[in-house]
């Protein structure tokens, strides 16, 4: 049996968003004094997910 299963793309974004937004919510992505430091990490976060989701 294959253990591995692979999102399409509309899921794979659908689900790195679903991350992000958890992420936010439970205090995972530290907030900046600066905006664009919050937003920037937020970024990252969200672009390290949709890079890992389907990698084995």
């Amino acid at each position: 049996m294959d253990d591995s299963y692979n999102l399409n793309l509309s899921n794979t974004i659908a689900f790195a968003k679903e991350l992000t937004i958890k992420a936010i919510e439970n205090g995972l992505i530290t907030a900046s004094s600066d905006s664009k430091e919050t937003a920037k990490s937020i970024t990252d976060f969200y672009k390290k997910a949709l890079e890992t989701i389907n990698n084995d």
